[in-house]
């Protein structure tokens, strides 16, 4: 017989809880924990959707594709059967095995490759501006031979128009993945960034939305009016699937896409809306939308204060509440449901009339499955809809190393099945180009102009005057001008402005003064100028008057669109004719230029002003006194105080030397157990020593009464006074003759600054001894800063064009920093860009003191070629530059939170390949930062 003692002196171990208790207290702690463990990773492996387990299981053979289609579908038949990934498998990477996983790693990784495209902005009708990046298949291939070229007009390489997803641009990941694939195939490729984004300004009060098809109907009909013989392919994706898909249902057969791929979408935007917002995990991808589309609107802060509800907009805790309060107002739409409804693509699908393929995700954790509309897929017999089981958003990555985007292999595959088909489509209906439709456009690769089309060029006087938005809301005048204007066909259009000019002068002068003229173009050399004294006279004089303009007077002269097209025009006409020797032509050109700008007009005319300066000067002998009178040096006095206000205004030079400064300390610091404390810095060119106050103070504040560093920084100047100056200056600057003296002691840190140096060195041997005599030095890092520049011309003319588009962005760059009317702006303007400018032009012949301005990309060759390796600079040099543009232009420069490559309104710092950063104003780099160390 058995028997309990229940006894308990407390009297509280009676109570069942009191037994429950003291049997819980026997079980082991671990026991717990285990136990705790288990739960949570049943809880998240729930949460999060994983499907390891099921893979497993499965053999990791991954899910078929299921494609629903009409069963008589030629579509089906002809192309789809034939595309074998679409009839494999497939099985998302093993550590990716969650639709949550794969879309934050393809949002915050992605492992894009690494490429830069070409710039194009497009000017739509109603005055907004599009980013349109290009990748060509030869960017891709490595022929150097068409690197620079642009696609002719008899071009049958296909195109393929990628339309990004919501606040998406060309930059993102999937979009990177998409257009490197495809080039590598051999087909071009461009991003029709929307509006506002791919760094562009808004310019117009319209704005895109999920149902706004306005912009890519433009970019199509362009497109196929300008390259009608390469056949136009288009993707979207996300919302921009929506878009592609609501547009190809409104326009019929009356479209020129010969086929389309519709990825993700997310086809019913009022199920969408519902879907977002049900469950705690979709809740998070609505907050993370939410505050990408709130930092859209910050960006274009202004205009939605003026057009939509701003304070909504900051309170903002869902797309919803964003849409409410910004994007009804400025659509024009009665409540939220109207605006989804009304822009919901599901309706649109039956209306499809070209080859389309929609693929989409089951699990996709954003756009869900239950708005996919595969009854009115399966009615239209263009279309063919490809479900897989696994995938999440835009993602379905797939190898072992997550290396690879599937549906990136499905998209080139099908396009690639269907162009070798008789299924494309071909447009019935011929598209009339309205007259309002006209569209003048620039292509830009690395911030120089390189591919407008001769047959744009007469567009130019009818194109529409749009720049009436606020200042820095688009593109500035300089820019806007220059942007029209292409250097693949400079030559050419100048060539034939100039037959015009003569054709035109010689109607109106008669046959005497043609032969005049002629006899005075025919003056060879170019300081040979006996028998043109008067007109150069003359021509001084104009350029005195000019220099007495008033800044009321000088400002009458309208910066409209219009005029600074013809002032370019004429700029470009003139610097024809000083290359060709037409000594008559270019003073007469001069002439009229010098009635049209001025000094101290507006950020065109002040730019133009300069240029016509050096270009009368390269007219004259040195030895001539009108030479001089032009040439006119400013003091060291004015010299110094213009480049003191330009470095404390703008962010140019301050951007060069914090992060110049910066790879410094952080080279110190990795090397402080090692190098007794000590640093050595050497400077090629110290110039005013404006760099090393702030590492002087850096340095102070790191070391300690106790822990002392030891400082010493040698530096080379052109001058020995300007040495003794800024030794003087600095207190701890050490001149020295040659690089023959230096040594580097055993435990220091050595670091080699090279900014602003190298582009000074007027020919390779003199880079090349330089960098080897570098090398031997065997540094702890070595910075490298120059100024971006597309290659080193070597005619006059491309040297030209090449300063014309820098400096235009240095002269547009100070609207953010100092007013027009500004004297510290004037001495800027005057003693040190103006000086910079008429010296460029007037370089020795021999060009022996012609300045080198390389693309990063061939400054990185030479650091390779001489035994150096790159090191990527840190996440604290890029936010300390963008920091510093914070500063410098809190109103204008937003702080960014990512590297974007492409264009836009005001300064902003881009990651480069490699590890370097980049300084851009609007969409011209100007500066780029690297840094490097020895490899023995």
């Amino acid at each position: 017989m058995l028997s309990w003692d229940c006894s308990d002196p407390g009297g509280s171990s009676g109570s069942p809880y009191g037994l429950l208790f003291n049997a819980l207290a026997l079980i082991p702690l671990w026991h717990y924990l285990l136990g705790s463990l288990i739960v949570a990773v049943v809880f998240l492996y729930t949460f999060l959707e994983i499907h390891f387990l099921q893979d497993l299981f499965s053999g990791f053979s991954g899910s078929p594709v299921s494609l629903t289609h009409h069963p008589c579908s030629h579509i089906y038949d002809g192309v789809v059967s034939k595309c074998r990934v679409l009839h494999g498998r497939y099985l998302a990477t093993p550590w990716l095995s969650s639709p949550h996983i794969q879309t934050v790693f393809l949002n915050f990784h992605g492992r894009p490759p690494a490429f830069s495209y070409r710039r194009q902005l497009f000017h739509a009708p109603d005055g907004g501006t599009i980013a349109l990046d290009w990748l060509m298949s030869c960017d891709v291939s490595g022929d150097a031979l068409h690197m620079n070229s642009f696609i002719s007009k008899n071009d049958t390489t296909p195109i393929m128009i990628v339309v990004p997803g919501l606040t998406s641009d060309s930059a993102s990941a999937y979009i990177k993945h998409l257009a490197f694939s495809t080039a590598k195939h051999g087909w071009n490729v461009v991003i029709s960034n929307h509006r506002g984004l791919g760094g562009v300004s808004i310019t117009s009060d319209c704005f895109y939305n999920a149902g706004w098809t306005e912009d890519i109907r433009v970019v199509v009909k362009y497109l196929h009016r300008e390259y009608p013989m390469a056949p136009l392919f288009a993707v979207g994706t996300s919302i921009g699937a929506n878009i592609l898909v609501k547009y190809l249902g409104e326009d019929g057969e009356n479209i020129p896409i010969a086929g389309a791929v519709a990825l993700c979408s997310p086809w019913d935007l009022l199920l969408g809306d519902r879907f977002i917002s049900r469950r705690l995990v979709q809740k998070f991808y609505d907050r993370a939308l939410t505050i990408g589309l709130q930092g859209y609107a910050q960006l274009h802060q202004r205009r939605y204060s003026r057009l939509a509800n701003w304070e909504g907009i900051k309170t903002s805790r869902s797309i919803r509440d964003f849409d409410n309060h910004a994007t009804c107002l400025v659509g024009k739409f009665e409540t939220v449901d109207t605006y989804y409804r009304h822009c919901s693509s599901t309706s649109y699908v039956g209306n499809v009339s070209i080859p389309l393929l929609c693929i989409s995700a089951l699990d996709d954790p954003v756009c869900t499955k239950e708005a996919i509309p595969w009854d009115e897929c399966r009615a239209n017999k263009n279309v063919v809809l490809a479900t897989v089981k696994h995938g999440g958003h835009l993602a379905f990555f797939e190898g072992i190393t997550a290396s690879g985007l599937w549906w990136v292999r499905v998209v080139e595959e099908f396009l690639d099945v269907l162009h070798a088909s008789p299924y494309m489509h071909v447009q019935k209906k011929k598209i009339h180009d309205e007259k309002d439709n006209k569209i003048v456009s620039a292509v830009e690769q690395d911030g120089q102009l390189t591919g407008a089309k001769d047959d744009a060029l007469p567009d130019i006087a009818e194109t529409s005057n749009s720049n009436n938005a606020e200042q820095h809301d688009g593109i500035s005048p300089v820019g806007r001008c220059l942007h029209l204007l292409s250097r693949q066909n400079m030559c050419l259009y100048v060539a034939a402005c100039l037959h015009c000019h003569y054709d035109k002068l010689a109607i109106e002068s008669g046959g005497d003064k043609t032969r005049k003229r002629k006899r005075g173009d025919a003056l060879s050399p170019m300081h040979s100028y006996e028998g043109c004294e008067g007109k150069i006279f003359r021509l001084l004089q104009m350029r005195e008057q000019m220099l007495k303009l008033d800044r009321k007077r000088s400002q009458a002269v309208a910066e409209d669109h219009g005029n600074g097209l013809h002032l370019i025009h004429l700029l470009l006409i003139t610097a024809t004719a000083v290359d060709q020797n037409k000594v008559g032509s270019a003073v007469e050109n001069l002439t009229e230029l010098y009635r049209s700008v001025s000094p101290t007009g507006g950020s065109l005319q002040r730019v133009v002003a300069y240029f016509a300066d050096g270009l009368a000067a390269r007219l004259l002998t040195r030895k001539s006194p009108f030479y001089n009178m032009i040439m006119k040096e400013p003091t060291d006095e004015e010299e110094f105080l213009a480049f003191t206000n330009l470095y404390r205004v703008s962010p140019y030079y301050q951007f060069a030397h914090f992060t110049a400064n910066q790879c410094i300390i952080e080279a110190f610091e990795k090397e402080e157990d090692q190098n007794n404390r000590t640093l050595h810095v050497v400077d090629f060119d110290v110039s005013y020593g404006f760099q090393w106050p702030s590492l002087i103070q850096s340095i102070s504040e790191k070391a300690s009464t106790g822990n002392r560093i030891s400082l010493k920084i040698t530096g080379f100047g052109r001058t020995l006074e300007e040495l003794q100056e800024t030794e003087d200056r600095l207190g701890l600057l050490r001149g020295c003759s040659n690089l023959v003296n230096l040594r580097k002691k055993k435990n220091e840190t050595l670091a080699v600054n090279l900014v602003f140096y190298m582009n000074t060195l007027n020919n390779d041997q003199k880079i090349s001894d330089t960098l080897k005599s570098v090398h031997s030095l065997n540094p702890s890092v070595i910075i490298l800063v120059e100024q971006e520049g597309s290659r080193s011309p070597r005619s006059f003319l491309s040297r030209f064009m090449e300063s014309l588009h820098c400096f235009a962005a240095l002269f547009d760059s100070l609207d953010d920093c100092l007013p027009l009317e500004s004297a510290e702006r004037l001495g800027i303007e005057k003693n040190h860009l103006g000086k910079e400018i008429k010296s460029l032009l007037n370089y020795d012949k021999s060009e022996a003191n012609c300045l080198t301005y390389e693309r990063m990309e061939t400054w990185k060759a030479r650091m390779e070629n001489h035994g150096f390796m790159g090191i990527r600079l840190s996440s604290k040099s890029i936010i300390q530059a963008k920091l510093l543009l914070k500063i410098r232009s809190p109103s204008t420069c937003p702080l960014q939170l990512e590297g974007e490559s492409g264009g836009g309104g005001g300064f902003r710092v881009s990651e480069r390949d490699g590890g370097a950063i980049s300084l851009w104003w609007q969409d011209r780099c100007l500066l780029t930062a690297s840094a490097w160390h020895c490899v023995r």
